[in-house]
């Protein structure tokens, strides 16, 4: 193969969130008055942006079904959601190394995540790591997220790469339906939030178990 661009998703990936998106929704819940479901739970619903989170918890919690009502607890989910950010997202190990090895190499890197854009600047600026990235996708820089392909076309297309030159690095049902939907390869991690399921049942065409084993993997398929 010839790799030229390597796109990753964030949580669960490159980043431990499972702690802090956890209580993100026990906080909210518990001003909200509601049951805090935890964090086994909540690692369970991590995947698919803010808004399917939320509406889960909501689920879980038995609450109120009207507008204004989720209305106001996206407010409260996203005002807890900030104050967790950058304390409850730590690098899973091995990452910034990785990355930066992989971006000394010369490969361009991407980010493509489901998560709320307006958080992810600041967050990769406080791992150290945005100067590594070449495009930063968030949930609303494209028409559709993942697992739908328009993320990863989008990317293909500003930077004028083709599918065969694109590997896209994640941990979840979304990440490897996005990368086969976008008929790129895709390589699965073993320790991120897959809905509590094995991410070898999505059939990825690689899978390692941690983040350092990326690399030799990377030079394997160049050969």
């Amino acid at each position: 193969m010839t790799i030229k661009v390597i796109g990753f998703d964030l949580d669960g990936t490159l980043v431990d969130s499972a702690l802090g998106l956890a209580n993100t929704v026990d906080n909210m819940c518990e001003r909200l008055g509601l049951p805090k479901p935890g964090k086994a739970l909540v690692t369970t619903w991590i995947g698919n942006g803010i808004e399917v989170l939320l509406d889960r918890a909501l689920l879980w919690a038995d609450a109120p079904k009207d507008t204004e009502y989720r209305q106001n607890a996206m407010v409260i989910l996203s005002k807890c959601y900030q104050d967790e950010l950058l304390s409850g997202s730590p690098l899973f190990p091995d990452v910034k190394e990785t990355l930066e090895q992989l971006y000394s190499e010369g490969h361009q890197l991407v980010l493509i995540t489901n998560k709320p854009s307006k958080f992810v600047p600041d967050l990769m600026d406080y791992l150290g790591i945005s100067h590594l990235f070449s495009m930063m996708l968030g949930a609303s820089d494209s028409v559709k997220i993942k697992p739908h392909p328009t993320p990863i076309f989008k990317v293909l297309g500003e930077l004028g790469v083709m599918q065969s030159e694109f590997v896209f690095v994640g941990d979840s049902r979304n990440d490897i339906l996005a990368a086969k939907n976008a008929g790129v390869t895709s390589i699965a991690l073993t320790y991120g939030y897959n809905y509590g399921e094995p991410i070898s049942n999505e059939s990825p065409d690689y899978i390692i178990h941690n983040f350092a084993e990326l690399l030799p993997l990377i030079h394997q398929l160049k050969d």
